[in-house]
């Protein structure tokens, strides 16, 4: 697997083994407490530092946050960023902390990183379409409102209701 940073363009040599573990390691006592620590090894394909730990993918922030909080009290927490970049790969140890799924979920709502509306990867509809459904409301039938926009009638029904596509 190669690892550099996904950024610079070129060809991008192999990181010698061990050496994103020892990155992380070096950083640890990071002096910065503001400012993103940027990895600068591979990332997946959201964002995130990618660090091969056990011999699997594993994320750069996760390992980091266990260097600096130790072990997770439960597998459901998350490594969550008070910085809301860990899709720009922050790794800052002061950035990281166990959050629950729920704690988490609130974070990306307040960075505003939360994928929702048409920022959802597998959105169907768009915001304006969402608005005509709205608009139409009761006065169409959920079954034939779903097949005109291509969708579950179960969605329009959520829709319909404020369930889903909530408004601010």
């Amino acid at each position: 697997m190669y690892h550099g940073d996904p950024l610079a363009g070129g060809t991008r040599k192999p990181a010698k083994k061990g050496e994103p573990q020892q990155w992380l390691l070096d950083h640890v006592h990071h002096a910065d407490e503001d400012a993103c620590l940027t990895w600068p090894f591979s990332r997946f394909p959201n964002g995130y530092g990618l660090v091969v730990k056990d011999g699997a993918s594993y994320g750069a922030h996760r390992y980091m946050c266990e260097l600096v909080n130790g072990e997770p009290s439960s597998p459901d927490l998350f490594a969550a960023h008070s910085c809301g970049k860990g899709r720009d790969a922050c790794v800052n140890p002061h950035h990281l902390r166990w959050a629950t799924p729920q704690e988490n979920t609130l974070d990306r709502h307040e960075h505003g990183t939360m994928m929702l509306g048409e920022r959802h990867p597998n959105v169907k509809l768009t915001a304006e379409q969402v608005d005509e459904i709205r608009a139409i409301g009761r006065s169409m039938k959920q079954r034939d409102l779903a097949k005109l926009y291509g969708v579950c009638k179960s969605t329009i029904g959520n829709i319909v209701r404020g369930e889903h596509w909530a408004t601010s």
